[in-house]
């Protein structure tokens, strides 16, 4: 919302040096329009929230066109948030309809052909921000009255200064001149040439996604490309590891406890995980400590098995404004078997522009797991050849518990131990969508929960198993402990 007001602002200051001084009256009125719109889909009006933002976006245009001046890139960034904060709602309702067996297919394209356009126009009003930078001269000459109102801007995208806020907030509060000093202006083009340098100005085109990995509705999901500025997706970030220059995805938990995998952090790496909010410039909260199977900041042979492949983050700032994503306390399996209707897997895949994109896999499922060293099937649901996987398992483990009644060493370790704790599920995965959350939704409660964690595919079968190429995740009991262990320690002041 804060995005619309500033975008509002600047254009109306622009005007008010052309004699017009509506733009302010209609700024006024598409916040409020937004924030309507935002309230009506958390209780679930999800028309009339569709209604609210579009009368919001109504106030930023005329006749459909954004305001005809040099300085409308924040028209392009309100735009956008509009967009995407549409393309939620969207989703939502698409979930209630799916876990209801309705029609979902018309409301998820809308969120995906939303996401897409307001992914397109954050692209053009990013480019808007690299002419101001090319334009230095032309923009402070032009810049007195309207840097107080851009410089608001600059406190969400820069931490601007206080005093740089409050000329925001006279200008707002009706100044109509307010004079903004040489160094004002020069804060505000440093912190444009400090994003540029930090390449938030580097918006790649979106690439179709394969249509085998989803990029339209099929009979059972889809998955498209996300702006993470509302709900669930404002919780799902990147992990950075500088030290293996590696890339995985994290997910907050609690305000400075984060989920991944074991196999994403590194002995002696220096890691942080990155808020990308995409139309702001990412934060980023170093990784004080962490915690495998083997210990903390430890990684050993019993991390590197599938079912025990998790990593509890510790950060060194709190994240405290983003919603903690809710993790189960219990096995899927102890759920009646229509307590969830579908999954949905968020992570950085890496064949989306190379991870730069958050994509969702919406309607997939989690269909079996691994307890007592014997396949299970999970809500009712199971994987593809279930029987030729319950006998691999169970042979697997029986060749082995025979040699080692003769007194022989087996030839290896059964599969089904390395396997113990896992989960299978059959949700879009690539390179960079390990940590992925895997998030389950609840019929009951209208909302996802954290059921596991991705890791991956797995591969280090025989050729000709049937569980090669199984996508497998980390069920939630094989951290869930350490995990609570972690967050009453950080909200002790304890780390």
């Amino acid at each position: 919302m804060s995005h619309i007001i500033y975008s509002m602002a600047a254009t109306c200051a622009f005007m008010i040096l052309n004699g017009c001084v509506s733009m302010e009256q209609r700024a006024t009125q598409a916040s409020k329009f937004y924030a309507i719109g935002i309230d009506q889909h958390n209780a679930g009006e999800y028309e009339k929230a569709q209604e609210s933002f579009l009368q919001a976006h109504a106030q930023l245009t005329a006749d459909d066109n954004p305001p005809d001046n040099y300085f409308t890139e924040r028209y392009y960034l309100a735009a956008s948030d509009i967009d995407s904060s549409r393309a939620y709602s969207y989703f939502i309702q698409s979930s209630e309809l799916y876990s209801q067996k309705k029609d979902w297919r018309a409301s998820i394209t809308q969120a995906d052909k939303l996401y897409r356009q307001s992914i397109g126009t954050l692209r053009i009003g990013t480019q808007r921000e690299v002419e101001i930078l090319e334009s230095d001269a032309q923009w402070k000459q032009t810049g007195k009255v309207i840097g107080a109102t851009l410089i608001g801007v600059v406190a969400a995208m820069a931490d601007a200064a206080q005093t740089q806020s409050n000329m925001y907030n006279a200008q707002m509060s009706g100044a109509s001149t307010y004079e903004v000093s040489n160094s004002a202006t020069e804060n505000y083009l440093e912190a444009l040439r400090s994003a540029q340098d930090q390449g938030f100005f580097d918006l790649p085109d979106i690439e179709p996604i394969p249509l085998a990995l989803g990029g339209s509705p099929d009979e059972h999901s889809v998955r498209f490309p996300v702006i993470p500025n509302q709900g669930y997706f404002r919780s799902i970030g990147k992990l950075i590891n500088e030290t293996e220059s590696t890339q995985c995805t994290a997910f907050i938990v609690s305000s400075r406890v984060a989920m991944t995998n074991a196999h994403c952090v590194s002995e002696g790496g220096a890691l942080y995980w990155s808020e990308e909010a995409v139309s702001q410039l990412p934060k980023r909260h170093d990784v004080v400590a962490w915690v495998t199977a083997d210990g903390a900041l430890k990684k050993g042979k019993r991390s590197e098995l599938p079912g025990s492949d998790w990593a509890v983050i510790i950060l060194d700032k709190s994240a405290s404004e983003l919603p903690p994503l809710t993790v189960l306390s219990d096995r899927l399996d102890s759920y009646p078997d229509d307590s969830f209707s579908h999954a949905l897997l968020a992570g950085y895949n890496g064949d989306l522009n190379s991870g730069y994109y958050l994509t969702a896999h919406f309607g997939c499922q989690v269909n079996g797991g691994v307890r007592n060293f014997a396949y299970m099937s999970i809500l009712g649901k199971t994987i593809p050849g279930e029987a030729s996987v319950k006998l691999f398992l169970r042979e697997d483990l029986e060749q082995a518990k025979l040699k080692m009644a003769k007194g022989e060493a087996p030839r290896h370790v059964p599969f089904v131990l390395d396997l113990e704790g896992a989960l299978f599920h059959n949700c879009d995965t690539y390179f960079g969508s390990s940590g992925a959350p895997i998030l389950i939704y609840s019929r009951e409660y209208k909302a996802y929960f954290v059921a596991g964690i991705n890791q991956g595919q797995y591969k280090d079968l025989p050729q000709n198993g049937p569980l090669r190429n199984q996508r497998i995740g980390v069920s939630v009991p094989a951290f869930y402990s350490t995990f609570m262990t972690a967050k009453r320690l950080v909200d002790d002041n304890k780390i």
